[in-house]
């Protein structure tokens, strides 16, 4: 009887300890994309940022799936819907930020530190892969996607 306690903690444990990756990329796409590609931009104003804009426009009209983010270049955006199937997310760069440090002041500092603690990224992608997060028949998948980088055009300028 004693035996049979231990093998049962035994293969309690190990059944707890394995984690499985939460992460795990679907190997047939659920969902795809007829346009997938994204944007690099500097504000011309000192100090105004920099980022990439990322675009989406689903192919299917698949009303089951729900999209969530996309995992870009070590970082993660949620994805806003403009209807008709389109998406676009916003990932903050580190050119072009001047914050004045004397400014921030208790609170504020705080709040900053807390916000650049990043978690681990969780998939090993090339420059220009991104992971899509969304939901599907209730359950949070992933599908891996290639984004392609457009310029933006002088009409896109304002002046």
């Amino acid at each position: 009887m004693k035996k049979v306690i231990i093998l049962l903690f035994i293969a309690t444990f190990i059944g707890c300890s394995g984690t499985k990756n939460q992460y795990k990329i679907e190997k047939n796409a659920t969902v795809s994309f007829q346009e997938a590609y994204y944007q690099n931009w500097t504000s011309g104003v000192k100090g105004g940022g920099s980022g990439m804009n990322i675009f989406l426009v689903q192919k299917t009209t698949d009303t089951d799936v729900e999209i969530r983010g996309v995992y870009f270049h070590e970082k993660y955006a949620a994805l806003k819907s403009h209807g008709n199937y389109k998406y676009q997310g916003f990932i903050k760069g580190d050119a072009n930020n001047e914050v004045a440090e004397e400014v921030m002041v208790g609170e504020e500092k705080k709040k900053e530190a807390i916000e650049t603690i990043e978690e681990t990224f969780p998939f090993d992608l090339k420059s220009n892969e991104a992971v899509i997060s969304f939901f599907h028949e209730g359950k949070l998948k992933y599908n891996k996607i290639t984004l392609v980088k457009k310029e933006v055009s002088s009409d896109q300028i304002p002046r």
